[in-house]
């Protein structure tokens, strides 16, 4: 496996050496290098924006897994605007794993968050089943599950 990150280095000119993080991305015999950090004039800095970077992809990785984890239980929620709130809850209804539901939930529009929210809030019972979990979880303010 080729390297996916560099360290690529810029002089001015009065001499001064600036580093960044970054990639290089080779198309077609052409090649481009994408800095992914400001520059940094020092280690120490340069040490921060690779952390810093390193946090971003753990925040990354812990985003995209409960979308994963619909994929494995063969659920996609790749709604079409305009799709019925009826519909898109009996979906949703269908994901066993919590967390994955409140994922599931979270990743939907804000439109279509609204309108699963109105149905399941005036037309399911709340006391049993996924709208049990979904009224104790809901944030009306923020229009997510939390």
């Amino acid at each position: 496996m080729s390297q996916k990150f560099m360290i690529f280095h810029k002089i001015d000119g009065e001499g001064n050496e600036t580093h960044y993080v970054g990639v290089e991305i080779r198309v077609a015999g052409h090649s481009l290098k994408c800095p992914l950090s400001e520059g940094c004039t020092d280690y120490g800095a340069l040490a921060e924006r690779i952390t810093s970077l390193q946090q971003e992809l753990e925040e990354l990785k812990e985003k995209v897994q409960p979308a994963v984890s619909l994929a494995e239980e063969g659920i996609t929620l790749d709604f079409p605007l305009g799709t019925p709130a009826e519909d898109i809850w009996k979906k949703l209804s269908e994901i066993e794993d919590e967390e994955n539901f409140v994922a599931g939930f979270n990743s939907l529009s804000e439109e279509q968050r609204m309108d699963v929210a109105e149905h399941v809030l005036t037309h399911c019972n709340i006391f049993s089943g996924k709208a049990a979990v979904f009224s104790s979880r809901y944030h009306s303010e923020a229009g997510l599950l939390e």
